[in-house]
């Protein structure tokens, strides 16, 4: 076994190796993971600073809660996973990826994240609610507007939320197997009552799905850009398409 104070530094490293599967496999997806990873990891550390108040005191190694290594690693990897996994998964691509961004489009990245910032801050020091709820505000509220704006993007959204629950599991499985007690440990259960979905806190599992919900929508919806099969005519990927209702 091995001691609870690596176990969150375990969970980013998963999260980070599964990153950098996608990267190697999936060339044409590297835009999305890097424009999206590597400015958004800092948003662990911010989102960090509420979850230690009343959802989780992890220990860690490098650093301390909320500034820590581990909630920068974490947050890189689950937001590239988030992003690109239902692409890997049901064999998509985005049409026509660029690397380079108008300032435009940088305005609207500043001004969407300026603004769930707002929400996940402003609802937890101004209306008082916990850092879950506050969590959930912040990525379904811009989730429903960017549908409002790009209805095809719900089906893959909502799909990708699950596959994102999904993909966690044999994490937490591999974490509850190295440090049984860490969920015990680290977890304060304030937000939901103490509840594992196959191994996974009920809180998390809110959590990744929501995340999957954002992430799942953002950058197509941000590059006004559609999702494609990656490989025209072939069976199997044609069958899942009918299967979604494109």
């Amino acid at each position: 076994m091995i001691d609870e104070k690596y176990t969150y530094l375990l969970l980013g490293i998963f999260f980070a190796l599964a990153w950098l599967f996608l990267y190697i496999r999936r060339k044409d997806e590297r835009p999305k993971l890097l424009s999206l990873s590597l400015p958004l990891a800092v948003l662990g550390i911010g989102a960090d600073a509420l979850y230690v108040k009343d959802w989780w005191t992890p220990v860690t190694v490098i650093g301390t809660p909320p500034l820590s290594g581990e909630a920068l690693i974490a947050s890189f990897g689950i937001i590239g996973v988030a992003a690109v996994l239902p692409e890997y998964l049901l064999r998509m691509r985005d049409t026509s990826p660029r690397t380079i961004f108008t300032l435009r489009e940088i305005h609207v990245l500043c001004v969407t994240f300026f603004s769930m910032a707002l929400l996940f801050y402003g609802s937890f020091f101004l209306l008082g609610t916990n850092s879950l709820i506050a969590t959930v505000l912040a990525l379904v509220i811009p989730t429903a507007f960017m549908w409002g704006a790009r209805r095809d993007l719900i089906k893959v959204a909502l799909l990708n939320g699950l596959l994102l629950v999904l993909f966690s599991i044999p994490i937490y499985a591999a974490l509850n197997y190295l440090t049984p007690s860490w969920i015990d440990s680290f977890y304060m259960f304030k937000n939901t009552p103490h509840l594992l979905f196959v191994g996974v806190p009920i809180d998390d599992v809110i959590f990744y799905f929501c995340s999957g919900l954002f992430f799942g929508t953002f950058y197509e919806w941000w590059q006004h850009i559609h999702r494609i099969p990656l490989v025209q005519g072939h069976r199997r990927v044609t069958r899942w398409w009918q299967r979604l209702g494109f």
